[in-house]
Protein backbone atom coordinates (compact mmCIF):
# COMPACT_ATOMS: atom_id res chain seq x y z
CA UNK A 1 0.00 0.00 0.00
CA UNK A 2 1.58 3.15 -0.55
CA UNK A 3 2.29 5.82 1.86
CA UNK A 4 0.97 9.10 3.24
CA UNK A 5 3.41 11.24 1.39
CA UNK A 6 3.40 9.58 -2.22
CA UNK A 7 -0.67 9.67 -2.06
CA UNK A 8 -0.22 13.19 -1.14
CA UNK A 9 2.51 13.96 -3.12
CA UNK A 10 0.19 12.33 -6.43
CA UNK A 11 -2.49 14.69 -5.45
CA UNK A 12 -0.54 17.32 -5.86
CA UNK A 13 0.38 16.96 -9.39
CA UNK A 14 -2.76 16.15 -10.54
CA UNK A 15 -4.70 19.29 -12.00
CA UNK A 16 -7.00 21.55 -9.28
CA UNK A 17 -10.54 20.30 -10.85
CA UNK A 18 -9.67 16.41 -10.03
CA UNK A 19 -8.03 17.08 -7.43
CA UNK A 20 -11.00 18.78 -5.76
CA UNK A 21 -13.12 15.62 -7.27
CA UNK A 22 -11.02 13.56 -5.27
CA UNK A 23 -10.78 15.66 -2.10
CA UNK A 24 -14.65 15.87 -1.99
CA UNK A 25 -14.99 11.76 -1.68
CA UNK A 26 -12.51 11.97 1.23
CA UNK A 27 -13.42 12.29 5.21
CA UNK A 28 -13.05 15.35 6.64
CA UNK A 29 -10.44 13.60 8.73
CA UNK A 30 -8.18 12.25 6.40
CA UNK A 31 -8.74 16.31 4.34
CA UNK A 32 -7.26 17.65 7.54
CA UNK A 33 -4.51 15.39 7.42
CA UNK A 34 -3.48 16.80 3.69
CA UNK A 35 -3.37 20.11 5.11
CA UNK A 36 -1.25 18.63 8.28
CA UNK A 37 1.58 17.26 5.42
CA UNK A 38 1.61 20.80 4.20
CA UNK A 39 2.30 20.13 0.68
CA UNK A 40 2.16 23.59 -0.62
CA UNK A 41 -0.11 22.74 -4.11
CA UNK A 42 -2.51 20.45 -2.02
CA UNK A 43 -3.21 23.05 0.80
CA UNK A 44 -4.07 25.34 -2.25
CA UNK A 45 -6.53 22.82 -3.79
CA UNK A 46 -7.86 22.06 -0.30
CA UNK A 47 -8.14 26.42 0.40
CA UNK A 48 -9.85 26.48 -3.14
CA UNK A 49 -12.57 23.74 -2.64
CA UNK A 50 -16.03 25.06 -2.01
CA UNK A 51 -17.19 23.58 0.92
CA UNK A 52 -13.30 23.62 2.77
CA UNK A 53 -13.62 27.34 1.99
CA UNK A 54 -16.30 27.99 3.99
CA UNK A 55 -15.57 25.23 6.74
CA UNK A 56 -11.82 26.16 7.17
CA UNK A 57 -12.09 30.50 6.81
CA UNK A 58 -12.92 32.18 3.28
CA UNK A 59 -10.47 34.86 3.77
CA UNK A 60 -6.40 34.05 4.40
CA UNK A 61 -5.40 35.00 7.61
CA UNK A 62 -8.71 32.91 9.02
CA UNK A 63 -7.71 29.90 6.85
CA UNK A 64 -3.74 30.46 8.62
CA UNK A 65 -5.29 30.48 11.89
CA UNK A 66 -6.93 27.26 11.31
CA UNK A 67 -4.50 25.55 9.35
CA UNK A 68 -1.81 25.91 11.85
CA UNK A 69 -4.65 24.79 14.58
CA UNK A 70 -5.03 21.42 12.61
CA UNK A 71 -1.12 20.87 12.27
CA UNK A 72 -1.08 21.18 15.96
CA UNK A 73 -3.71 19.16 16.64
CA UNK A 74 -2.68 16.22 14.48
CA UNK A 75 0.92 16.52 15.60
CA UNK A 76 -0.47 15.95 19.32
CA UNK A 77 -2.25 12.68 17.74
CA UNK A 78 1.44 11.84 15.73
CA UNK A 79 2.53 12.14 19.44
CA UNK A 80 0.46 10.37 21.07
CA UNK A 81 0.83 6.99 18.73
CA UNK A 82 -2.90 7.99 17.37
CA UNK A 83 -1.18 7.34 13.61
CA UNK A 84 2.35 5.24 12.96
CA UNK A 85 5.24 6.99 11.54
CA UNK A 86 7.62 4.50 9.88
CA UNK A 87 10.75 6.28 7.90
CA UNK A 88 9.33 9.91 9.18
CA UNK A 89 6.39 9.04 6.32
CA UNK A 90 2.77 8.37 7.45
CA UNK A 91 0.69 5.33 6.60
CA UNK A 92 -2.32 6.28 5.13
CA UNK A 93 -5.06 3.84 6.44
CA UNK A 94 -2.78 0.36 7.65
CA UNK A 95 -1.37 2.31 10.61
CA UNK A 96 -3.93 4.64 11.92
CA UNK A 97 -5.26 3.84 15.19
CA UNK A 98 -8.03 6.36 15.46
CA UNK A 99 -10.34 6.94 12.37
CA UNK A 100 -13.63 8.85 13.34
CA UNK A 101 -16.75 6.52 13.35
CA UNK A 102 -19.07 9.36 13.53
CA UNK A 103 -19.98 12.85 13.49
CA UNK A 104 -18.64 15.34 10.62
CA UNK A 105 -15.19 13.83 10.82
CA UNK A 106 -16.23 10.92 9.31
CA UNK A 107 -18.16 12.53 6.26
CA UNK A 108 -16.98 13.74 3.16
CA UNK A 109 -17.40 17.16 1.47
CA UNK A 110 -20.50 15.24 -1.00
CA UNK A 111 -22.53 14.12 2.11
CA UNK A 112 -22.80 17.21 3.87
CA UNK A 113 -25.39 20.17 3.31
CA UNK A 114 -24.62 23.73 2.70
CA UNK A 115 -26.37 24.48 6.35
CA UNK A 116 -24.24 21.54 8.13
CA UNK A 117 -20.80 23.17 6.74
CA UNK A 118 -22.13 26.88 7.76
CA UNK A 119 -22.62 25.42 10.86
CA UNK A 120 -20.26 23.32 11.59
CA UNK A 121 -16.80 25.73 12.04
CA UNK A 122 -13.90 25.68 13.29
CA UNK A 123 -14.22 25.23 17.31
CA UNK A 124 -17.20 22.40 16.61
CA UNK A 125 -13.70 20.98 14.43
CA UNK A 126 -11.34 21.31 16.90
CA UNK A 127 -13.97 20.36 19.96
CA UNK A 128 -14.87 17.40 17.91
CA UNK A 129 -10.81 16.63 17.20
CA UNK A 130 -10.10 17.02 21.63
CA UNK A 131 -12.62 14.24 22.35
CA UNK A 132 -10.90 11.12 21.38
CA UNK A 133 -8.09 12.46 22.57
CA UNK A 134 -9.43 13.29 26.26
CA UNK A 135 -11.16 10.16 26.25
CA UNK A 136 -7.58 8.25 25.72
CA UNK A 137 -6.34 9.99 28.12
CA UNK A 138 -9.05 8.89 30.77
CA UNK A 139 -8.62 5.71 29.66
CA UNK A 140 -5.28 5.64 30.72
CA UNK A 141 -5.63 6.96 33.85
CA UNK A 142 -8.70 5.09 34.81
CA UNK A 143 -6.89 1.62 34.00
CA UNK A 144 -4.03 2.02 35.73
CA UNK A 145 -2.33 4.24 38.94
CA UNK A 146 0.19 5.71 36.60
CA UNK A 147 0.54 8.62 39.94
CA UNK A 148 2.57 7.08 41.49
CA UNK A 149 5.43 5.97 38.40
CA UNK A 150 5.75 9.84 38.37
CA UNK A 151 9.55 11.12 39.01
CA UNK A 152 8.71 13.62 40.78
CA UNK A 153 11.70 15.62 40.06
CA UNK A 154 10.76 15.69 36.41
CA UNK A 155 7.10 16.40 37.45
CA UNK A 156 6.70 17.80 40.80
CA UNK A 157 2.82 18.25 40.12
CA UNK A 158 2.21 14.57 38.54
CA UNK A 159 -0.55 13.71 36.45
CA UNK A 160 -2.82 16.50 35.64
CA UNK A 161 -6.48 15.91 35.22
CA UNK A 162 -7.57 15.20 31.86
CA UNK A 163 -10.76 17.32 32.37
CA UNK A 164 -8.56 20.49 33.29
CA UNK A 165 -6.66 20.90 29.95
CA UNK A 166 -8.43 22.08 27.13
CA UNK A 167 -5.24 23.52 24.79
CA UNK A 168 -2.92 21.41 22.21
CA UNK A 169 0.05 22.49 24.99
CA UNK A 170 -1.87 21.00 27.98
CA UNK A 171 -2.95 18.21 26.55
CA UNK A 172 0.88 17.40 25.12
CA UNK A 173 2.37 17.75 28.72
CA UNK A 174 -0.29 15.57 29.86
CA UNK A 175 0.02 13.03 27.20
CA UNK A 176 3.80 13.35 28.18
CA UNK A 177 3.79 12.86 31.87
CA UNK A 178 1.79 9.38 30.82
CA UNK A 179 4.21 8.14 28.31
CA UNK A 180 6.99 8.83 31.35
CA UNK A 181 5.13 7.10 33.87
CA UNK A 182 3.84 4.30 31.62
CA UNK A 183 7.88 3.82 30.83
CA UNK A 184 9.03 4.01 34.30
CA UNK A 185 5.90 1.40 35.12
CA UNK A 186 7.17 -0.90 32.35
CA UNK A 187 11.24 -0.46 33.04
CA UNK A 188 10.36 -1.19 36.80
CA UNK A 189 8.22 -4.20 35.71
CA UNK A 190 10.81 -5.39 33.52
CA UNK A 191 13.77 -4.79 36.25
CA UNK A 192 11.55 -6.81 38.72
CA UNK A 193 11.01 -9.88 36.66
CA UNK A 194 14.68 -10.14 35.64
CA UNK A 195 15.34 -9.76 39.25
CA UNK A 196 12.91 -12.84 40.03
CA UNK A 197 14.50 -14.64 36.73
CA UNK A 198 18.48 -14.39 38.29
CA UNK A 199 17.23 -15.46 41.97
CA UNK A 200 15.35 -18.37 40.49
CA UNK A 201 18.32 -19.63 38.43
CA UNK A 202 20.86 -18.86 41.30
CA UNK A 203 18.84 -20.58 44.01
CA UNK A 204 16.74 -23.42 42.39
CA UNK A 205 17.10 -26.01 45.50
CA UNK A 206 14.46 -23.50 47.83
CA UNK A 207 12.66 -21.28 44.94
CA UNK A 208 9.87 -22.49 42.56
CA UNK A 209 7.56 -20.96 40.48
CA UNK A 210 4.64 -19.47 42.19
CA UNK A 211 1.91 -21.09 40.09
CA UNK A 212 4.15 -24.50 39.88
CA UNK A 213 1.42 -26.99 41.72
CA UNK A 214 4.47 -29.80 42.54
CA UNK A 215 7.08 -29.13 45.34
CA UNK A 216 9.73 -30.40 43.23
CA UNK A 217 12.65 -28.80 41.76
CA UNK A 218 11.89 -28.76 37.65
CA UNK A 219 14.31 -30.00 35.16
CA UNK A 220 13.77 -26.87 33.10
CA UNK A 221 15.10 -24.22 35.06
CA UNK A 222 17.16 -22.92 31.90
CA UNK A 223 13.90 -22.89 29.93
CA UNK A 224 11.57 -21.39 32.11
CA UNK A 225 14.21 -18.41 33.32
CA UNK A 226 14.91 -17.70 29.23
CA UNK A 227 10.92 -17.14 29.51
CA UNK A 228 11.06 -14.84 32.07
CA UNK A 229 13.12 -12.78 30.67
CA UNK A 230 12.31 -12.96 27.24
CA UNK A 231 8.96 -11.41 28.96
CA UNK A 232 11.15 -9.19 30.52
CA UNK A 233 12.60 -7.82 27.45
CA UNK A 234 9.31 -7.10 25.78
CA UNK A 235 7.83 -5.50 28.51
CA UNK A 236 10.44 -2.97 28.60
CA UNK A 237 9.83 -2.47 25.06
CA UNK A 238 6.12 -2.02 25.24
CA UNK A 239 3.18 0.23 23.57
CA UNK A 240 2.47 3.06 26.34
CA UNK A 241 -0.90 2.59 25.30
CA UNK A 242 -0.87 -1.46 25.50
CA UNK A 243 -2.28 -2.85 28.72
CA UNK A 244 -1.01 -6.50 27.36
CA UNK A 245 -1.62 -9.56 30.01
CA UNK A 246 1.43 -12.08 30.74
CA UNK A 247 1.86 -15.25 32.87
CA UNK A 248 3.88 -13.62 35.32
CA UNK A 249 2.33 -10.43 36.53
CA UNK A 250 -1.22 -11.70 35.51
CA UNK A 251 -2.25 -12.17 39.22
CA UNK A 252 -1.45 -10.24 42.62
CA UNK A 253 0.97 -12.51 43.86
CA UNK A 254 5.10 -12.46 43.03
CA UNK A 255 6.24 -14.72 40.34
CA UNK A 256 8.38 -16.82 42.25
CA UNK A 257 8.15 -17.89 46.07
CA UNK A 258 10.10 -20.53 48.15
CA UNK A 259 9.25 -24.36 48.39
CA UNK A 260 7.27 -25.00 51.62
CA UNK A 261 10.02 -27.22 52.85
CA UNK A 262 13.06 -24.85 52.39
CA UNK A 263 10.21 -22.48 54.61
CA UNK A 264 9.73 -25.03 57.09
CA UNK A 265 13.46 -25.62 57.28
CA UNK A 266 14.63 -21.76 57.91
CA UNK A 267 12.08 -21.69 60.12
CA UNK A 268 13.39 -24.70 62.09
CA UNK A 269 17.09 -22.96 61.69
CA UNK A 270 15.89 -19.51 62.92
CA UNK A 271 14.46 -20.75 65.81
CA UNK A 272 17.59 -23.37 66.77
CA UNK A 273 19.98 -20.29 66.26
CA UNK A 274 18.49 -17.92 68.15
CA UNK A 275 17.56 -15.63 64.89
CA UNK A 276 14.48 -14.44 66.49
CA UNK A 277 12.75 -11.42 65.69
CA UNK A 278 13.96 -7.65 67.38
CA UNK A 279 10.35 -7.18 69.17
CA UNK A 280 10.63 -10.77 70.62
CA UNK A 281 13.81 -10.62 71.48
CA UNK A 282 13.37 -7.09 73.84
CA UNK A 283 10.65 -9.19 75.33
CA UNK A 284 13.16 -12.30 76.07
CA UNK A 285 14.98 -13.34 78.56
CA UNK A 286 18.88 -12.57 78.92
CA UNK A 287 19.99 -16.07 77.48
CA UNK A 288 18.12 -15.53 74.21
CA UNK A 289 19.45 -12.23 74.05
CA UNK A 290 23.02 -12.89 74.44
CA UNK A 291 23.13 -15.76 72.15
CA UNK A 292 21.42 -13.47 69.17
CA UNK A 293 24.45 -11.20 69.73
CA UNK A 294 26.41 -13.54 67.74
CA UNK A 295 24.75 -13.02 64.90
CA UNK A 296 25.74 -9.85 62.56
CA UNK A 297 23.30 -6.54 62.71
CA UNK A 298 22.16 -7.12 58.80
CA UNK A 299 21.35 -11.00 59.76
CA UNK A 300 18.90 -9.38 62.30
CA UNK A 301 17.50 -6.89 60.10
CA UNK A 302 16.55 -9.52 56.96
CA UNK A 303 15.03 -11.48 60.36
CA UNK A 304 12.95 -9.28 61.11
CA UNK A 305 11.84 -8.60 57.46
CA UNK A 306 11.15 -11.83 57.65
CA UNK A 307 9.21 -12.87 60.02
CA UNK A 308 6.82 -9.78 59.78
CA UNK A 309 6.28 -10.66 56.17
CA UNK A 310 4.56 -14.00 56.93
CA UNK A 311 1.63 -13.69 58.42
CA UNK A 312 0.80 -11.70 54.98
CA UNK A 313 1.06 -11.78 51.69
CA UNK A 314 -0.08 -8.27 50.18
CA UNK A 315 -2.57 -5.93 51.07
CA UNK A 316 -5.22 -6.70 48.61
CA UNK A 317 -7.49 -9.74 49.59
CA UNK A 318 -9.15 -12.11 46.44
CA UNK A 319 -12.58 -12.48 45.66
CA UNK A 320 -14.89 -15.40 44.90
CA UNK A 321 -17.53 -14.85 42.32
CA UNK A 322 -20.41 -16.58 43.78
CA UNK A 323 -22.90 -14.82 41.01
CA UNK A 324 -23.40 -11.65 39.68
CA UNK A 325 -24.00 -9.25 42.39
CA UNK A 326 -22.31 -10.57 45.44
CA UNK A 327 -18.90 -11.73 45.93
CA UNK A 328 -17.35 -13.47 49.56
CA UNK A 329 -13.71 -13.46 50.92
CA UNK A 330 -12.45 -16.52 50.41
CA UNK A 331 -10.76 -18.69 53.60
CA UNK A 332 -7.27 -17.26 52.95
CA UNK A 333 -7.99 -13.94 54.41
CA UNK A 334 -8.26 -12.35 58.07
CA UNK A 335 -11.15 -10.51 59.19
CA UNK A 336 -8.88 -7.08 57.94
CA UNK A 337 -8.63 -8.97 54.24
CA UNK A 338 -4.93 -9.33 54.76
CA UNK A 339 -4.03 -12.63 52.47
CA UNK A 340 -2.11 -15.28 54.42
CA UNK A 341 1.48 -15.38 53.40
CA UNK A 342 1.94 -18.71 55.05
CA UNK A 343 -0.29 -20.52 57.12
CA UNK A 344 0.62 -22.90 60.97
CA UNK A 345 4.01 -20.99 62.09
CA UNK A 346 5.36 -20.03 65.37
CA UNK A 347 4.79 -16.37 63.51
CA UNK A 348 1.47 -16.13 61.37
CA UNK A 349 -1.89 -16.32 62.28
CA UNK A 350 -2.72 -20.34 63.14
CA UNK A 351 -4.61 -22.70 61.12
CA UNK A 352 -6.71 -25.65 61.65
CA UNK A 353 -4.55 -28.35 61.98
CA UNK A 354 -1.34 -27.89 63.84
CA UNK A 355 0.54 -30.43 62.16
CA UNK A 356 0.55 -28.69 58.51
CA UNK A 357 3.15 -27.63 56.81
CA UNK A 358 3.86 -23.89 56.14
CA UNK A 359 3.41 -22.80 52.40
CA UNK A 360 3.40 -20.22 50.58
CA UNK A 361 1.47 -20.80 47.24
CA UNK A 362 -2.12 -19.30 48.22
CA UNK A 363 -3.79 -20.81 45.53
CA UNK A 364 -3.64 -24.28 47.02
CA UNK A 365 -6.43 -22.62 49.18
CA UNK A 366 -8.30 -20.89 46.76
CA UNK A 367 -8.15 -21.13 42.82
CA UNK A 368 -5.74 -18.97 41.37
CA UNK A 369 -8.34 -17.59 39.43
CA UNK A 370 -9.16 -15.47 42.39
CA UNK A 371 -6.11 -13.88 42.59
CA UNK A 372 -6.06 -12.53 38.53
CA UNK A 373 -6.09 -9.42 37.61
CA UNK A 374 -8.46 -8.08 35.42
CA UNK A 375 -6.86 -8.74 32.02
CA UNK A 376 -7.05 -4.42 31.66
CA UNK A 377 -5.95 -2.92 34.18
CA UNK A 378 -2.70 -3.09 35.81
CA UNK A 379 -1.73 -5.97 33.49
CA UNK A 380 1.62 -4.91 33.23
CA UNK A 381 1.98 -3.61 36.70
CA UNK A 382 4.85 -4.79 39.40
CA UNK A 383 4.29 -6.60 42.51
CA UNK A 384 4.89 -4.58 45.62
CA UNK A 385 8.71 -3.62 46.25
CA UNK A 386 8.39 -5.31 49.43
CA UNK A 387 8.28 -8.64 48.09
CA UNK A 388 11.32 -8.49 46.21
CA UNK A 389 12.84 -7.20 49.45
CA UNK A 390 11.16 -10.04 51.48
CA UNK A 391 12.44 -12.61 48.71
CA UNK A 392 15.99 -11.36 48.82
CA UNK A 393 16.06 -11.86 52.63
CA UNK A 394 14.52 -15.03 52.90
CA UNK A 395 17.78 -16.48 50.44
CA UNK A 396 20.18 -14.63 52.75
CA UNK A 397 18.84 -16.34 55.91
CA UNK A 398 18.40 -19.25 54.44
CA UNK A 399 22.12 -19.33 52.93
CA UNK A 400 23.14 -18.43 56.18
CA UNK A 401 21.78 -20.88 58.33
CA UNK A 402 23.05 -23.39 56.00
CA UNK A 403 26.72 -21.94 57.01
CA UNK A 404 25.55 -21.97 60.25
CA UNK A 405 24.57 -25.90 60.62
CA UNK A 406 28.11 -26.59 58.78
CA UNK A 407 29.89 -25.25 61.14
CA UNK A 408 28.13 -25.75 64.68
CA UNK A 409 27.58 -29.56 64.11
CA UNK A 410 27.14 -29.45 67.89
CA UNK A 411 24.09 -27.62 67.51
CA UNK A 412 23.00 -29.55 64.64
CA UNK A 413 23.08 -32.82 66.73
Amino acid sequence: MPTFHKIVTSLGQLPVELAHEIISDLIVYDVLKLLWHDDPRVVAAVRSHPQYRVMLGEDDNTFLQTKNLVTSWLSLYAQSGFFARSSGELFWSRGTRFRPNGGPLAVNARSMSFDAIVHWRADDMFRDLKSPMKAFLFRQLMTTPLDRYVDRSVYPDGVPKPHECQSVEELERCIAIIQHAKNRMFQQSSDQLHFAASLLEENPDILKRTLDPEQKRRANIAHVVSRMRVTADKIKNSDYQAFTPNEHFRYDFFPVIPFDAALAELLRNLEKHGLTPSTESRMAGNDEQSQETSHPPSIKHQVDIVIEGLPHYLTDYATFPTNKTRTVRPPVTNDKGDVFRTKNTPWSEGGDDPTDTPYFAVHRVAPSFAFMRQTDTRALEPCDEKEEKWLTSFVDLYRYSEKLEKTTPTAAA
